[in-house]
């Protein structure tokens, strides 16, 4: 950070006595600037009043030396920026911090107004154009500090939770005081519930979720796939939210300690649903396509008792609708009910059974055998 050069100010006398008289009045601007900004007030306690005291005066003491024409030590040199640095540190909004830089060349400008007379209000006038720049110079410089400091924080804070968080799917199992640990960390320590998501795939930097202001929602990278994590909501949340998207939900998941297997669950579910249209799935929805997965991984599928190799040399549309008239028959086992979500009458459900069975050689109404067609229309393709 380099000060402006304001060397040339030395050459204007009149200027120089004015700067004379507001050096004298060095104590009234400091109680000015109390007066006009209320430190303690404002910054709700983040800094001290001793801190304060001094920043005021070193401040005043920056600007009358840079109105004198003469360069400033190292200290007065760093003052913008350590300043800017130090209110980040501490918390203090960006806006209050600024106002107060402002107030600073407000409190100058008035006192100058104020010694100018007949004589130096020329002197005033010519150099009005030096201290607007030099105004200009303290808000930018410290402004610029400010920034960069909140940007290195919540870089440290993020990193930092994303080691909290991988404390949930670490291989080790966690004890009570782990996981008390972790919730104050995250400040989630009364939350006794939670909802997890996993979406294959790399974690977005314009994530919805992340952005979303309905709750707080933390994401962690698997080897597989993004997890999110947030406090259970009564309204469906993350459920909602995810509607329509290729991801596994489970809610809710009763406390943190739990929320790694949770995850690991819900990556299995997405995995088993990844060869269907994208779709937001549950254990509910999704539990026949993981168990179908397993069985497959255990007993391949020509040893099992059944075939729906019959299916295949249907024309699309007609085995998309003798599936779709299965599966939903398998949701309730009535007829009735089949008739009535697919509209149609419920002769036509009982033809279409039948068709299924003649092509399959299974009978749905055989508990066994219809656990086994719910399992396996997971993998057919309509």
């Amino acid at each position: 950070m380099v000060a402006p050069d304001t060397s040339g100010l030395k050459k204007d006398k009149e200027w120089l006595a004015l700067i004379a008289q507001l050096r004298k009045r060095k104590p009234l601007l400091i109680a000015d600037f109390v007066a006009r900004f209320p430190t303690s007030e404002l910054y709700e306690g983040r800094v001290s009043d001793p801190e304060i005291d001094a920043l005021v005066a070193s401040t005043m003491e920056m600007y009358l030396v840079l109105l004198s024409g003469e360069p400033l030590s190292p200290a007065l040199q760093r003052l913008p920026e350590d300043l800017g640095r130090r209110r980040a540190q501490q918390g203090v909004p960006a806006s209050l911090l600024l106002e107060g830089v402002r107030t600073n060349s407000r409190v100058i400008w008035n006192a100058l107004r104020e010694l100018a007379s007949d004589d130096s209000a020329a002197a005033l006038v010519r150099n009005t154009d030096a201290v607007l720049s030099l105004v200009e110079w303290h808000v930018r410089e410290v402004q610029s500090a400010y920034l960069r400091e909140e940007e290195a924080l919540n870089r440290h804070s993020e990193r930092r939770r994303q080691r909290v968080i991988a404390r949930l799917f670490d291989a080790r199992p966690l004890d009570r005081d782990d996981v008390a640990a972790i919730a104050v960390d995250l400040g989630l320590e009364r939350v006794d519930a939670f909802e997890v998501a996993v979406q294959l795939g790399t974690h977005h930097g314009d994530c919805a979720l992340c952005r979303s202001k309905t709750a707080k929602t933390f994401h962690h990278e698997m080897a597989e796939g993004t997890c999110h994590i947030r406090p259970a909501s009564a309204d469906g949340g993350i459920i909602t939210e995810l509607s329509g998207c290729h991801a596994a939900v489970i809610s809710p998941v009763a406390g943190l300690a739990h929320v790694g297997q949770a995850a690991q669950a819900c990556l299995s579910l997405v995995h088993a649903w990844a060869a269907r249209a994208p779709e937001l799935v549950t254990p509910a929805t999704a539990w026949p396509a993981v168990a179908w997965r397993s069985l497959n991984a255990a007993v391949p599928a020509h040893y099992l008792p059944i075939n729906l190799g019959g299916l295949t040399g249907m024309p699309v549309y007609e085995r998309q609708r003798l599936v779709e008239t299965v599966r939903r028959y398998l949701d309730t086992g009535s007829i009735k009910a089949t008739a009535d979500a697919l509209y149609c009458h419920r002769n036509t459900i009982v033809k279409r059974l039948a068709r299924f069975q003649e092509l399959t050689d299974v009978d749905l109404r055989i508990p066994r055998d219809a656990a086994l067609v719910l399992l396996a229309l997971t993998g057919v393709d309509t």
